[in-house]
């Protein structure tokens, strides 16, 4: 914190990987675990500037007084040194990976009578692969630092050293990871020196896979741990590490249960949580609807408060009352949907992952309902952030059973960023299926709630009229009437210039007036749907949607309701 004697200096600092390094997850482990390790290294960085700085320092991430959720990306009004942020980001990094290598080397509660490496003392795993832990040790991240006069210059600072990429990449030797590509296997042996020409690339293999299978047992972590053939690297084995409870306090130095949510374990595959698959033992596959969250254009929304007469203040009352909110989150979203119906993996700010899960794993008790509960609960939750200018847009994906849990998480990014290139400020809805097809439906979320009250199908039902109308009736219509493309993507069919493609425009967009006030009497949308796309090709979207709801054979009430 200045002393008022001399002119004011900002810092800003980061560090990466930071997309790469979530982007390399096949299960919902490798995400959460990547996420705490990112939120660790940036409380690492924040309590080592109030620590050699003062506590008013750090404008941004403020009130940091936990691990889960905090920004990478840190704002302080003092001059902090280069050589000090990279030193606190070392030690941030060596406190997890000190606690997964002495978990390994001494506390591994099973280790079978043939692993040749059971009678390893000190200095031979340090032979073995102590090269390797240091290497990821020291290479794994790269420090970035801007300084300036203003916030504006410190931040600016920043972009152009993130420009000049000084990252040392250790040269690993071996095969490579089946996750990322970008790392060797992580094996006891990985640090030892051969000759590419002749090494046994196959016995290399089977050393890593067995140190898997030793980890898979349940006497150590479990089959959920990894796939029975997966390879993975040093810092990938860390990222699930640290998320089980035998190594999650010594890793970020807080109780398991502060970190790591009570509904985790079942979400990422471990183990069911209750019901009668805890007492037989049986894994059913369970129904998730995933859904991330990401504010709109918020870098826009921080550079209008230069405007303000205390940037400063401005900036950190916004950090504060953001961390605030995403903080409450975690017990705000299960309070409103029910107990073991609902879950907050990651809030950090206006960044947030969750799901909506059966009550336990295999109860097929996932409904319509509850997602339609959701979406206008979030809405009134982030509207309670105190920022009446900034929005936010979600994608959701329902994913099948059968859905690989790292596809049904790439489908909510992609799900995320399609509600974001279609307008912002909606929510982006899918429904992914087994074999890999999705249907995907976009929505302002002021236009969620009139859509459900006003829809009336052929027989006059409606959603306030006892048994619920049916959604196959307007997508029967909508699919009628592409077919004689008189609506959707084919309508320009033999439309020979610019003239004839406005009026095959213009028809559709009577058609789908027409369409509207048949099936939702009452009510006209204020403005267009989506950018750059005709109300008609929304409500094809709208229609298939919602009639793949109706029909979806994990809900068996739903689909009596719509027999």
């Amino acid at each position: 914190m200045p002393d008022g004697t001399g002119p004011t200096t900002y810092t800003a600092v980061t560090f990466a990987p930071v997309q790469s390094f979530i982007r390399s997850s096949r299960k919902l482990r490798d995400l959460y675990g990547s996420s705490l390790l990112l939120s660790h290294l940036a409380r690492a960085l924040h309590d080592d500037v109030e620590t050699k700085l003062g506590g008013d320092a750090v404008i941004s991430p403020a009130n940091v007084d936990a691990t889960r959720g905090v920004p990478n990306t840190l704002l302080i009004e003092a001059a902090y040194s280069r050589a000090d942020a990279e030193d606190a980001l070392l030690a941030g990094w060596r406190q997890p990976l000190t606690a997964c290598r002495q978990w390994l080397e001494e506390q591994l509660p099973y280790k079978p009578p043939d692993w040749p490496c059971r009678e390893w003392n000190a200095s031979a795993w340090e032979a073995g692969w102590g090269p390797s832990w240091k290497a990821c040790e020291r290479h794994s991240w790269e420090l970035f630092h801007g300084q300036g006069a203003t916030i504006q210059e410190a931040e600016q600072a920043l972009r152009y050293a993130k420009q000049q990429r000084a990252w040392e990449i250790p040269n690993w030797t071996g095969e490579s990871s089946t996750l990322s590509s970008a790392e060797a296997i992580v094996r006891p042996r990985m640090a030892e020196k051969h000759d590419p020409r002749w090494a046994d690339l196959h016995a290399q293999t089977q050393e890593a896979l067995q140190l898997l299978r030793i980890l898979r047992d349940p006497r150590n972590l479990g089959e959920a741990f990894a796939g029975e053939n997966e390879e993975l690297s040093l810092s990938e084995l860390i990222k699930r590490l640290v998320t089980y409870r035998q190594l999650a306090q010594a890793a970020f130095g807080c109780p398991f249960r502060e970190i790591i949510p009570e509904r985790f374990d079942p979400l990422s595959g471990f183990a069911p949580l209750s019901g009668p698959a805890a007492t037989t033992g049986e894994q059913r596959p369970e129904t998730i609807v995933w859904f991330m969250a990401d504010g709109d254009k918020v870098s826009d929304y921080l550079h209008s408060l230069r405007h303000d007469n205390d940037e400063v203040a401005a900036r950190r009352s916004f950090s504060t009352s953001m961390r605030e909110w995403a903080a409450g989150l975690y017990s705000k979203v299960p309070k409103g949907m029910g107990q073991n119906r609902a879950t907050v993996v990651y809030a950090g700010g206006d960044d947030i992952l969750g799901a909506l899960h059966e009550t336990y794993p295999g109860s097929r008790d996932l409904r319509r309902e509850d997602l339609f509960r959701w979406l206008p609960l979030f809405h009134q939750l982030w509207q309670a952030n105190g920022h009446a200018r900034l929005t936010v847009s979600m994608g959701l994906v329902w994913a099948d059973s059968q859905v690989p849990q790292r596809e049904a998480l790439q489908h909510a990014r992609d799900a995320e960023a399609s509600a974001k290139a279609r307008g912002r400020n909606r929510f982006a809805l899918r429904l992914l299926y087994a074999g890999g097809n999705h249907l995907e439906w976009t929505c302002p979320w002021d236009w969620f709630d009139p859509i459900l009250t006003h829809y009336r199908d052929r027989e006059g039902r409606r959603g306030t009229n006892g048994s619920p109308p049916k959604w196959r009736h307007l997508a029967e219509d909508l699919l009628w009437l592409q077919g004689r493309h008189a609506i959707g993507d084919a309508i320009h069919l033999g439309a020979s210039d610019q003239a004839s493609k406005a009026q095959a425009n213009a028809r559709a967009e009577a058609v789908a007036q027409g369409l509207l006030s048949a099936y939702f009497p009452g009510w006209q949308p204020p403005g267009p749907p989506e950018h750059g796309r005709r109300l008609d090709q929304w409500l094809l979207d709208l229609g298939r949607v919602m009639a793949g709801l109706e029909r979806w054979r994990d809900c068996p009430a739903d689909k009596e309701a719509a027999a």
